[in-house]
């Protein structure tokens, strides 16, 4: 897995500015985008709020990775314009898929798979559904981090509640929201041609 640690920024930015603390508020209480004051985005809850997301994209096998970086750089671009922050860049390589993903190019069983995770305004995944046409892509989705902690308040919570037993009651519904881009005509699923029959109890008996 390859973790990238500087992140693409626009042309004219310097690359060595620090990125604002997540938690951090202006004195008047506004956010980074009203007028008034400095500080980075505020945390979800509030007037501005700037809630953490991971935009999963699965990229084709036969993609290069100056194309990946650029498919990254243009999301990132949209997240500065609106005054977000990209704070993780992330390549798991080339994965195998549990099934093929029909394209127009054929169906593909492997591809790149690449996560960005910035803070960004809730309007922002809407802004992403131009990437349902880029052709170089085989799937994306967003996911929004609701119970996300930072700093010093991540140190004080309780530990027990990140144990691995949470996982055995599952996931309630709105624990995350999620922003998928699929193409609705995909057939993902293939039949393998037989036909199944189920025996009942009564018929069990007969027998």
């Amino acid at each position: 897995m390859i973790s990238y640690a500087a992140h693409p920024r626009p042309n004219g930015q310097n690359p060595n500015r620090r990125l604002p603390d997540p938690a951090a508020r202006t004195s008047s209480g506004s956010s980074a985008r009203g007028g008034g004051g400095g500080g980075g985005p505020e945390r979800a809850g509030g007037d501005g709020e700037m809630p953490l997301y991971d935009c999963m994209m699965l990229v084709k096998p036969l993609v290069t990775r100056e194309v990946m970086a650029e498919l990254v750089a243009r999301v990132a671009r949209r997240a500065y314009q609106r005054n977000g922050v990209v704070t993780e860049v992330k390549c798991f390589g080339k994965v195998n898929l549990g099934y093929g993903i029909k394209k127009l190019d054929g169906r593909h069983y492997q591809g790149h798979l690449m996560q960005m995770t910035m803070m960004v305004p809730p309007s922002f995944p809407q802004e992403l559904h131009y990437l349902n046409k880029e052709d170089r892509l085989l799937r994306w989705l967003v996911v929004k981090h609701r119970e996300a902690v930072y700093g010093l308040e991540f140190i004080n919570e309780d530990d027990g509640k990140y144990e691995l037993g949470v996982f055995s009651h599952g996931d309630k519904e709105d624990d995350h929201d999620i922003e998928l881009g699929s193409d609705a005509d995909d057939e993902d699923f293939e039949s393998d041609g037989y036909e199944y029959e189920i025996e009942t109890e009564d018929e069990k008996d007969e027998k």
